[in-house]
């Protein structure tokens, strides 16, 4: 499935009550914290704070750091009401409450270099604060569209690869692997220069932390490398990990789009 600039995430709420009989509520994204559970704060209209328990996919992306990135503060979504389970430090169950099913993102979407009519591959938020977005036409396909690469602050592209929407970058590389625990996605391509650049997103979905309880990791990473130097010379000029600000990489939607076809990888 195509994915649009559409952000979903799922919720629990605690701490401030919305009527059972509301079917949503619009409001802003202005905080994240991260203790035994994780909480995401939306402020609506009338400057009230609706503080839920983040469970999504996005949100355990943000665990790992106990932070949101910066990008997604001040976003104004809609939210669809529901009912959730909160659970204690030790993961039992403390009952059920209302909760947040579907949060979509309103406006333009300020965590991507992505535009509305385009599909957003990949996009992350480097340690220096600038986003890496990767960004396909609607009509992206083997014989039409473009996939672009996308570098810089928001609203500030400094880098795109190829320089015009007009097609692929060079050497188009994708690898894939997924069983039970884990999944590990791979993509790599050419500036047309010396410089290849590689994005790799891991998930390991069955994970044991220091009190024995099972946690899923994820990690998501840009590299650049030089092909003039040798790996003893240092090839790698610029690594960064990054907070996934979406879904993360998927090589087999990545193929399907372009055509081009991925290999199996080991993780």
């Amino acid at each position: 499935m195509r994915t649009l600039n559409t952000l979903f995430l799922l919720v629990a709420l605690g701490g401030f009550a919305l009527p059972v009989s509301a079917a949503s509520l619009e409001g802003e994204i202005s905080g994240y914290e991260c203790g035994d559970n994780c909480y995401l704060t939306v402020t609506d209209a009338a400057g009230e704070e609706h503080i839920g328990l983040c469970t999504a996919t996005l949100c355990e992306n943000w665990n790992a750091e106990t932070a949101m990135p910066d990008s997604f503060k001040g976003t104004q979504v809609r939210v669809t009401v529901g009912t959730g389970t909160q659970v204690d430090g030790s993961g039992n169950n403390m009952g059920e409450m209302e909760s947040f099913d579907e949060i979509e993102l309103l406006g333009a979407d300020s965590a991507t270099h992505c535009t509305d009519d385009e599909l957003t591959v990949f996009s992350c938020e480097l340690k220096n604060k600038k986003t890496v977005s990767v960004c396909a036409s609607n009509d992206v396909s083997a014989r039409s569209g473009y996939l672009q690469y996308r570098f810089g602050k928001i609203g500030k592209v400094e880098l795109s690869v190829p320089a015009k929407k007009k097609s692929f970058p060079q050497e188009l590389s994708l690898q894939h692997s997924k069983d039970d625990s884990a999944a590990y996605n791979y993509m790599s391509f050419s500036n047309g220069g010396n410089f290849i650049y590689e994005l790799t997103s891991f998930r390991q979905f069955k994970s044991t932390n220091s009190e024995g309880q099972e946690t899923p990791e994820s990690s998501d990473t840009l590299a650049v490398r030089d092909i003039r130097k040798s790996m003893r010379e240092g090839d790698i000029v610029f690594s960064s990990d990054c907070a996934m600000l979406g879904a993360p990489l998927d090589v087999e939607a990545v193929s399907e789009w372009t055509g081009v076809q991925w290999e199996r990888a080991g993780f």
